[in-house]
C-alpha cells in the first residue's frame, strides 16, 4: 500500500522533470524577477520613454505585492499619465501600498479621503492617514496634519498641536508650514 508521502514525491519527480522540457509550465515575463527587479524593469523603460511598457512593469510588481509600485500606479492613476485618469483605481493602489507602511502612500490616501477622490469623504480617516505619514516623518504630511488640527477637520481643533506639526515641517525647510506659523503665531 502507497503511503501520501510516496505519492507525492513521485508526483513532484514527474512535475520536476516535466518542467525541465517545459511541459505544463506556464511561463511569463516575470518569472525570476523578484517585484523589485519588476520594479526597476519599469523605471528603466520610463528612462528610455517605453511609458506603456513601464507601466505594465510596475502593474507587474505593484500586483506582486511591491508598496513603491503599487505608490507608483496610484500616482499614475492620480494623474491620468499614461493611464486613464481615475481616482478610484489610484485609490486602490495607494491604500495597498499604505497598508504596508509606505509613508507617500498614506499621505496620498490620507489627501483621497480628505477630498472625497475616488472614496468616500472622511476627515476621520484622512487625519489618520496624514498623522501616519506625519509620523514617518514627511514634512507635507506634517504641515497637513497641522492644518487638521488648526481647523479641527478630522481632529479636536487644538492650536498648540497645529503649531507642533507645523514647526517640525518648518524645521525640514516646508515653505507652506513656515506660512502657517508666520500667518497664525
Amino acid at each position: 500500500m502507497l503511503k501520501l508521502r510516496d505519492i507525492v514525491l513521485a508526483a513532484l519527480v514527474v512535475l520536476g522533470a516535466s518542467a525541465s522540457y517545459g511541459q505544463g509550465v506556464v511561463t511569463s515575463p516575470t518569472d525570476g524577477l523578484t517585484p523589485y527587479e519588476m520594479c526597476q524593469k519599469g523605471v528603466e523603460e520610463e528612462g528610455k520613454g517605453n511609458y506603456d511598457e513601464a507601466v505594465r512593469w510596475y502593474r507587474r510588481s505593484a500586483e506582486h505585492g511591491y508598496a513603491y509600485a503599487q505608490n507608483v500606479l496610484g500616482d499614475l492613476y492620480y494623474r491620468g499619465i499614461v493611464v486613464p485618469k481615475d481616482y478610484t483605481e489610484s485609490a486602490k493602489w495607494y491604500r495597498k501600498a499604505a497598508d504596508q507602511g509606505r509613508a507617500n502612500a498614506q499621505y496620498n490616501i490620507g489627501l483621497l479621503y480628505y477630498y472625497g477622490q475616488g472614496v468616500p469623504k472622511d476627515y476621520d480617516e484622512a487625519a489618520k492617514l496624514i498623522r501616519m505619514a506625519a509620523e514617518h516623518g514627511r514634512a507635507d504630511a506634517q504641515n497637513t496634519l497641522g492644518e487638521l488640527y488648526y481647523y479641527g477637520e478630522g481632529v479636536p481643533k487644538n492650536r498648540e498641536a497645529a503649531k507642533k506639526w507645523w514647526e517640525m515641517a518648518a524645521d525640514q525647510g516646508d515653505y507652506r508650514a513656515k506660512e502657517n506659523l508666520q500667518k497664525y503665531f
